[in-house]
């Protein structure tokens, strides 16, 4: 299927987002001690990198859309209008949610409410995705010793 221009041009926005955001991290990591560096410095160092990439590939995208469009009149694609947009505001809203109340409050809450609204997902199914993404960052905040950021109204009591 198709993009439509305006999609492409969400699409195109949220990556710029996304390579700022890794920008600042890779800028604000590099300032940590050696061993504690390690980590955020290369994920965001990674993710600069792809984001860059996927910012080319849409510039690409919406020079090719412009081009396809003054060459035909409007078709339609079939694809809802405005869905780049409304996983964007989804992404937004996890980060400041984990700004407001912490990484563990703000996961559990984007989990239940994005697995029930966006992808319909059953009780029992929104609850096993819970256990297992709770238990992946127990496991990973044990193994390494990693800290969430509690927010500024925490709501996790751990």
């Amino acid at each position: 299927m198709k993009n439509s221009l305006r999609d492409v041009h969400y699409s195109l926005i949220f990556s710029v987002f996304l390579f700022l955001l890794f920008s600042y991290g890779a800028l604000e990591s590099s300032s940590f001690s050696k061993l504690a560096k390690f980590f955020p410095l290369y994920i965001a160092i990674a993710g600069v990198v792809l984001t860059l990439i996927l910012v080319i590939v849409n510039i690409v995208k919406v020079v090719k859309e412009k081009e396809k469009k003054a060459d035909q009149s409007g078709d339609q694609t079939g694809e809802k209008e405005g869905s780049n947009l409304k996983y964007m505001l989804w992404i937004i809203g996890y980060v400041f949610l984990i700004w407001l109340i912490g990484f563990l409050a703000a996961t559990t809450l984007f989990l239940i409410l994005f697995l029930h609204i966006e992808s319909k997902f059953k009780t029992l199914y929104i609850a096993l995705s819970l256990v297992l993404t709770h238990g992946v960052i127990f496991v990973f905040s044990n193994a390494i010793n990693l800290y969430w950021p509690a927010g500024i109204f925490p709501l996790w009591p751990f």
